[in-house]
């Protein structure tokens, strides 16, 4: 977090200057290694890649993060996060389009608190690695 904190009317200063100095605040909250994983096995894979989006990064296309290929049609990314953040996440198919993120209306898995089916969960206190899904499903692939 940054701030712009104006100082004028130094002493010795006989007219009305003012400096602008920048303050910077450490985040002290404690982070933590998430990975998250999606089995692509019931998709024909975007030749941009797969590709991870969230509150993490304000839901902003042009900062998705690529997954990277694991092993089998399994993909993976490891984000840093806040210990204690409340995250919604979902897959995509390909980059920078809405129309090819997963779809988990209705289902068991999603949470909904901005008017979209997301995926959700509270980052926990140690490095984690989520369970693997079936892309658009909430259980590994059968």
């Amino acid at each position: 977090y940054q701030a712009y904190l104006t100082v004028s009317d130094f002493e010795g200063v006989s007219d009305s200057s003012s400096v602008n100095i920048l303050v910077y605040e450490q985040d002290t909250t404690p982070q933590v290694n998430v990975a998250f994983r999606v089995n692509m096995q019931n998709e024909a894979v975007s030749p941009e890649g797969v590709f991870l989006n969230g509150t993490f990064i304000n839901w902003n296309l042009a900062d998705e993060i690529r997954m990277n290929y694991s092993a089998g049609t399994i993909y993976e990314a490891t984000v840093p996060l806040p210990v204690g953040a409340q995250v919604e996440y979902k897959f995509s198919n390909g980059s920078q389009n809405w129309a090819n993120y997963e779809i988990l209306d209705g289902l068991y898995c999603a949470v909904n608190t901005s008017g979209t089916d997301n995926r959700g969960f509270t980052v926990p206190s140690m490095d984690t690695l989520l369970y693997e899904v079936c892309f658009g499903t909430c259980d590994p692939c059968q």
